[in-house]
């Protein structure tokens, strides 16, 4: 539905907004977006004074039986503009057609496939984090090869595809659906038919919850009558018609039971869980100090080298201002040298502490 979706509505805007707008002005929104920003109480751009509207042939016909006066049949027209002009302001609240994901989708209808709007509609899942910067580009990828392999050998099929008698998912999934040239491609257009194209079903959803939630209700008991409710209404079955068996009475007696034992098995399992978390830092907590202490490692010994070094040319060097710089330098380099074999020490004792609580 989400890909026809867009041009549907389109269609709908531009036959209320024929009834009183000057073609011209319909004319200069040439796309879905375009016509959604027009305003609908522009007066520049509707029918002069003496049209008003543009009614529908059984409402002018039925106007002219009632045998109205001119001053009745004007006040009609201007109620109808404006009951459509409301109406238009409410379409455009409700729909998706300011939805960049609405106006994309319509890349994908069979025989209007459009490589450009299709890749903007990978763009688009990359950036909300539905597809790796990989399977964005292998998707391209694989219409391009879908387009000279498929759709050129069954140009006809995809010609005459017809929304209003076939399902694109199904027709798709002939094409895609297990194929694993097409993984990616066939992602993206799975992503496109589970968009909802509609909020009535949640809302009818919610008022469900309304009239089973009480007080302090948890999420999981809503959830199970949710189940109950969704399977009798499905299966059409009335709650007096329900047969209560042996089985079901004794599962009633003794779901207290069940409950106390889950609610136990509940409680420790988050004590291990805590127990668990705890043990996976320390590891984390060890694995870092060894990182630190191997770093350190590897600057101690170039202290010591540096250090010995240094001694070493002193010893040799003949001009006195050179040697106290050389021995100054060594005696900096030992400085530094103890220091880090301190912090060293220390990072050990710590890791020790670590291994102790760990093994508790």
């Amino acid at each position: 539905m989400m890909p026809f979706l867009g041009a549907q509505l389109e269609e709908i805007m531009r036959r209320l907004m024929s009834m009183f707008f000057l073609k011209e002005s319909l004319s200069e929104a040439s796309t879905m977006q375009e016509l959604s920003k027009l305003k609908f109480t522009d007066t520049t751009k509707h029918l002069p004074n003496d049209v008003i509207i543009k009614l529908p042939t059984a409402s002018s016909s039925r106007l002219r039986q009632m045998n109205a006066t001119d001053t009745q049949k004007y006040l009609f027209k201007k109620e109808c503009k404006q009951v459509l002009i409301k109406l238009l302001a409410k379409l455009v609240e409700r729909s998706p057609l300011n939805k960049k994901t609405v106006r994309l989708a319509r890349g994908i209808i069979p025989n209007a496939i459009s490589t450009v709007k299709f890749r903007s509609l990978v763009t688009r899942m990359y950036d909300i984090g539905l597809l790796t910067n990989l399977e964005a580009d292998a998707a391209n990828e694989e219409l391009e090869k879908f387009r000279t392999k498929v759709v050129v050998r069954f140009q006809e099929e995809f010609d005459d595809f017809d929304f209003k008698t076939q399902r694109v998912d199904e027709f798709y999934g002939k094409h895609l659906h297990e194929n694993l040239a097409y993984t990616n491609m066939w992602k993206v257009m799975q992503y496109v038919f589970t968009l909802p194209h509609g909020q009535s079903h949640v809302e009818r959803g919610f008022n469900i919850n309304d009239d089973i939630m009480v007080v302090n209700m948890k999420a999981e008991s809503l959830v199970a009558q949710r189940l109950v409710y969704d399977y009798m209404s499905v299966n059409s079955i009335a709650p007096h018609n329900i047969k209560i068996d042996n089985k079901m009475q004794r599962s009633c007696l003794t779901a207290s039971s069940r409950r106390i034992e889950k609610l136990n098995k509940a409680k420790a399992t988050k004590q291990l869980t805590a127990q668990q978390v705890r043990k996976n830092e320390i590891k984390e907590e060890i694995n870092l100090l060894n990182r630190q202490i191997l770093k350190l490692n590897t600057y101690i010994e170039n202290l010591e080298k540096q250090s010995t070094e240094c001694f070493r040319n002193a010893g040799a060097e003949k001009d006195l201002v050179a040697m106290r710089q050389l021995v100054e330098e060594g005696n900096d380099a030992r400085e530094m040298y103890k220091k880090k074999k301190k912090t060293k020490l220390e990072l050990e004792n710590a890791i020790q502490k670590l291994q102790l609580e760990l093994a508790a």
